[in-house]
């Protein structure tokens, strides 16, 4: 395979996304234990969830933004958002 100069080839696991290269850190890394937690639901139904694509389990953004719309209903208070606080 003969790749335009200046492209870098990565290759893609099982899933299709990019291998990490080496020496590249995982910052941030969500478990679907703590998904149930800030969501207030059972594991079994945040994995079913998960399944079904509702949120990408693989995408921290697309996470936090299904787990702030249930807290939201809920009337609890926002993941990665600063609140306000009276003094």
């Amino acid at each position: 395979m003969i790749l335009p100069r200046n492209t870098r080839h990565t290759a893609q696991d099982a899933r299709g996304l990019p291998r990490r290269e080496r020496g590249e850190q995982r910052f941030w890394s969500i478990t679907y234990s703590q998904i149930a937690e800030w969501t207030g639901l059972k594991l079994s139904s945040v994995r079913t969830y998960g399944a079904r694509r509702l949120f990408d389990p693989h995408d921290i953004d697309g996470t936090l933004k299904w787990v702030n719309e249930r807290r939201q209903r809920l009337g609890l208070p926002l993941i990665g958002q600063l609140t306000t606080t009276e003094e």
